[in-house]
């Protein structure tokens, strides 16, 4: 049942959707098919983040606001310091009580939680770092998405 779901999940339903799946590695789509100067030679969505958000009055627009989720209150993820604008993964890591600011330290803080050997208050603390990192993640996918949509659309 398992199989079958991931395969209708990965492929689509032919009868529905035609050959085109539900899903797509963004990673892929940007790796064959995406550059901008500003890139250089990264494909990490923590460097390529910026460098579309430079290139995008839909997303400056939209993310000079305050932002507000589960996990964020009246966040700006536009932000500038000396006429440069900042790196989104950067503001979450210079937080005084945030110190997950890639996957690797993504991937010690979850490992760090999972021992008992830490006092709950440590957990609770890595527990918000990991759903902030996670979901700036999740909203970097979402960023570079619309940047690609308006430049399809224009």
């Amino acid at each position: 049942e398992l199989i079958k779901w991931l395969e209708n999940l990965l492929t689509g339903n032919k009868k529905k959707f035609g050959d085109d799946p539900k899903m797509a590695d963004m990673g892929h789509l940007l790796k064959n098919y995406y550059y901008n100067n500003e890139m250089e030679d990264s494909l990490s969505i923590k460097d390529v983040l910026p460098t579309i958000m430079k290139l995008s009055p839909l997303l400056k627009e939209r993310f000079s606001r305050p932002y507000n989720s589960h996990n964020f209150d009246n966040y700006i993820w536009w932000q500038h310091q000396d006429e440069t604008l900042k790196n989104p993964y950067d503001l979450l890591k210079e937080e005084q009580d945030n110190s997950i600011g890639n996957g690797a330290e993504a991937m010690v803080a979850y490992g760090k939680m999972r021992t008992d050997s830490i006092e709950s208050v440590r957990v609770e603390k890595l527990k918000r770092g990991l759903f902030r990192y996670c979901e700036l993640d999740t909203l970097a996918m979402v960023m570079i998405y619309l940047h690609w949509e308006a430049n399809l659309n224009s």
